[in-house]
């Protein structure tokens, strides 16, 4: 009998509905996943899934008969919290909303890097309902949900209110409608927190030795993304890049430059038809050590 009950409480702290302290202030629980191929959790899901916990980075698609860009997914579970108020925070590249119980806590439906989430909620304890949806665009994706309890619940206020929330500050407007979005890592992967982002005239970079931003991006081994809609008529383009060390260039989503090597300059061209309307454009560079170059034109 002893044995029995050992399991069940095992059971118990796995799936995030222990009755300890320590219990309640992780992130982990049974979570069941549902996956779209569209940004809406439209239809049919087209692949499920479980996880213990949601801390995901993505290159390309997150499961089997997944589509790498414009996909959407739905986590939920039940998770036991006690009594007391708690912060819940989302990193997350693109879109996130997190409901608990019947209310949204966190909602962030947009499309951008990758930015982070904070919300303090007032919780009278128990076992509640918990879902997170999220959709990602083009590039690359990144969701990461996690709570603390941080104090007492506050007196005399209904279950599940926020009392305070930090949303993140939305991007200034671009100066025109020909600015490129950039963001730029101190890393060669475009991979964790961006160490800046700011909207840019043009792909148009001889960095020499130095670093794109002095004191915030290191001049070498450090990467960039460049985002740009674009209206065209129909025809035939031919797409430039003059790049050291690699460079990508994606069309709507596909690859149509890549040479993501280390090399001296190197000029690469692409010709791609484009029906007339608009079309998004990504570039991706990441520079190893000394001479930093990276262009683009069509």
């Amino acid at each position: 009998m002893n044995r029995l009950l050992l399991v069940f409480l095992l059971v118990l702290v796995f799936l995030g509905i222990g009755t300890s302290a320590e219990a309640a202030q992780n992130s982990y629980s049974l979570w069941f996943i549902n996956y779209w191929n569209n940004m809406e959790l439209e239809g049919a899901p087209v692949a499920s899934a479980s996880s213990g916990v949601i801390d995901h980075y993505w290159k390309g698609s997150p499961a089997a008969g997944v589509k790498s860009d414009k996909w959407s997914a739905q986590w939920t579970s039940y998770v036991y919290f006690e009594p007391g108020t708690y912060r819940i925070v989302t990193q997350n590249d693109d879109g996130v909303r997190v409901f608990l119980g019947d209310k949204h806590v966190i909602v962030d439906w947009n499309i951008h890097g990758v930015v982070t989430n904070e919300v303090v909620v007032s919780l009278t304890g128990g076992t509640y309902s918990m879902a997170v949806d999220f959709f990602e665009h083009v590039g690359q994706a990144v969701l990461q949900v996690g709570w603390q309890r941080i104090g007492p619940p506050k007196p005399g206020m209904p279950d599940v209110t926020v009392i305070a929330s930090q949303p993140p500050a939305p991007p200034p407007p671009p100066p025109s409608q020909n600015a490129w979005f950039a963001t730029y890592w101190n890393n060669t992967s475009l991979s964790g927190t961006p160490a800046l982002s700011r909207y840019e005239t043009a792909v148009n970079y001889d960095w020499g030795w130095g670093s794109p931003a002095p004191g915030l991006v290191a001049p070498d081994y450090f990467s960039a993304r460049w985002t740009r809609t674009v209206y065209f008529n129909a025809g035939t383009y031919r797409f430039t890049t003059d790049s050291d060390d690699g460079i990508r260039v994606y069309i709507d989503g596909n690859l149509v430059i890549d040479n993501w090597t280390v090399h001296a300059l190197q000029r690469n061209t692409a010709d791609v038809a484009l029906q007339a309307g608009n079309h998004t454009i990504v570039v991706e560079y990441f520079e190893q050590t000394r001479l930093a170059v990276a262009r683009f034109w069509w």
